[in-house]
């Protein structure tokens, strides 16, 4: 799986670059760290004793779309209830894909069983056809382990790099468009 700081990232990029409000609070941030990365959560299940592999397994039902999609609308409508409707919807729209993009990247992953994408409608597990991440092997490079959080270099190019970049387009477009006057 990709390392927590990667999903995380991803998600906070998405927002970023999405963002209904030109300063949104920090709770928004939160919320699309925390719905990119919760689907991993689905480890507790099998130490509880579901199957790996099955529907409440590892990249079973929390990495579908139907997961994304509920948590999202329970984020949004939790933590931003005194926002206006239009900004609340956008601000789940954010978050879904904050939470999709969870699923989406396992599946780029070069191994393992797949992702229940369309859970709990489809038991099937689905890859991506080009899977470019790489699993994260235990490593002595300082470089690629810290704090007990591995990631490959693969990670870096392939969700770091495009998340640094959509973060950075999010927060300059933004800073450019206050800038600009109107005419």
């Amino acid at each position: 799986m990709a390392a927590v700081v990667s999903h995380a990232l991803a998600g906070t990029a998405i927002a970023a670059l999405l963002r209904p409000e030109r300063r949104p609070p920090l709770r928004y941030w939160f919320a699309a760290a925390v719905i990119a990365t919760i689907p991993d959560a689905d480890i507790l299940l099998v130490w509880s004793g579901a199957a790996y592999r099955g529907m409440w397994g590892h990249r079973g039902i929390t990495h579908s779309l139907a997961f994304a999609l509920v948590a999202s609308a329970l984020a949004a409508f939790a933590l931003f209830s005194s926002t206006p409707r239009r900004t609340r919807f956008s601000i789940w729209v954010v978050l879904f894909l904050a939470g999709a993009s969870h699923g989406f990247l396992d599946a780029a992953m070069a191994s393992g069983a797949g992702v229940a994408a369309f859970a709990p409608f489809s038991p099937a597990r689905l890859h991506l056809p080009w899977r470019p991440i790489r699993v994260s092997p235990p490593t002595e490079n300082r470089l690629l382990n810290f704090g007990g959080l591995r990631f490959t270099a693969s990670e870096v190019l392939w969700i770091w790099v495009p998340s640094l970049v959509a973060w950075l387009v999010g927060t300059i477009g933004r800073r450019r468009s206050r800038e600009t006057p109107a005419t």
